[in-house]
């Protein structure tokens, strides 16, 4: 048996995306079970050299969209063929429509992670949105099988494809706790500029529409009328970049930072500095970045998204909150006024139930099933 991994992913090129981190912990458990894979991605950065493992990137080119990731995917699917006892893993249901299109006999399997057409749709428009709508709904009825990170992304696809209740799993996704373990929080304070006195917030992720931070940025100024010395530090890009730092200019330009994309180990540290994460997403299949702060002792400050109910179990491990400035400052407070030490310890012992190795686990049972 051979798995081949389908996603627009650089694995020497770290960038933020729940994505991301499914696929190289995917990744990380096929070579310590010993078992043959190769990516199909793209190679962001040409100078860096190649991942220990079978790597072929259909793209080259500093960013890519999924529209020229998919372009690039139907000339590798036209041009190559894999052996017969290989199982093509895409990581979108597009993304297996060039091989469904040119009548590749290998067995099928998709991960869905999350509400992709509604993601399309609110990012790129109606024309995109019924474009993905009809790419989804060819590739659905030639995959052999779907994983579905969360409940509700399973429920909206059986819903809409009754075709697919004999052939989906639920598999829940985890994350490498070990390597996010915290570390010591007063180095990481210091490594920053964060005095000890200051409350610090985080929001790492995509700057994009859903993910509204618009909200989170507008609830800085009513933080500061209760906590006096307060910073929120931002982490990733996106295409709202400049909407949302103009935003930041008119509400609190002192108390909040873009730091743009950093790699993981610089996230770690980050969110090991914070006193909270913030995340006021309007939809989520996990989010892995959720359990990614909880493991490093940082509780977190969410809507009720994805899994965030099932992570954020009590109070001492965050607050779930509805979508308005004010509500967010309100939990924000109430936490960053919290037992710092005491929620940072039950965060650490509640996140160890959440490790990726249950998730991989399962997904191999899947194979193994394709496979027989």
């Amino acid at each position: 048996m051979r798995v081949s991994i389908i996603a627009p992913v650089d694995p020497l090129v770290e960038r933020p995306g729940g994505t991301r981190t499914y696929l190289m912990n995917l990744v990380k458990g096929l070579q310590k079970a010993g078992l043959d894979f190769s990516l199909i991605g793209v190679d962001f950065d040409p100078s860096d050299g190649s991942p220990p493992f079978d790597f072929t990137p259909v793209v080259t080119a500093p960013k890519v969209s999924s529209v020229r990731f998919l372009r690039g995917l139907m000339k590798f699917a036209k041009k190559n063929t894999f052996s017969g006892d290989t199982i093509i893993h895409a990581q979108r249901p597009d993304y297996l429509f060039p091989f469904i299109f040119r009548k590749h006999e290998n067995k099928k399997l998709c991960t869905l992670h999350g509400q992709l057409h509604r993601s399309v749709k609110d990012r790129k428009g109606s024309f995109y949105g019924t474009a993905y709508k009809l790419l989804e709904s060819y590739s659905m009825k030639g995959t052999d099988h779907v994983i579905a990170v969360d409940k509700s992304t399973l429920d909206l696809f059986v819903n809409k494809y009754p075709f697919l209740s004999d052939r989906s799993s639920l598999i829940p996704v985890g994350i490498d706790v070990d390597s996010w373990a915290s570390g010591n929080r007063a180095s990481a304070r210091e490594e920053f500029g964060f005095s000890d006195n200051q409350k610090v917030a985080l929001f790492v992720g995509r700057l994009e529409k859903e993910k509204r931070l618009d909200l989170i940025i507008e609830s800085v100024p009513y933080v500061r009328k209760v906590v006096d010395d307060f910073r929120l530090a931002i982490i990733g890009d996106g295409t709202l970049k400049g909407d949302l730092k103009k935003l930041a200019e008119s509400s609190a330009p002192e108390s909040i930072s873009f730091m743009g994309a950093r790699p993981a180990s610089v996230v770690r540290d980050m969110m090991t500095a914070a006193d909270v994460f913030c995340l006021a997403s309007d939809f989520e299949s996990g989010p892995l970045v959720v359990l990614e702060s909880l493991a490093t002792g940082t509780p977190v400050v969410a809507t009720d998204v994805g899994r965030v109910s099932e992570f954020i179990q009590d109070p001492m491990m965050g607050r779930i909150i509805p979508q308005d400035p004010e509500s967010i400052a309100d939990a924000i407070i109430q936490v960053v006024e919290g037992d710092g030490e005491a929620m940072s310890r039950r965060c650490i012992e509640m996140v160890k139930d959440f490790s990726f190795e249950k998730s991989f686990k399962k997904t191999l049972e899947v194979y193994e099933d394709l496979k027989r």
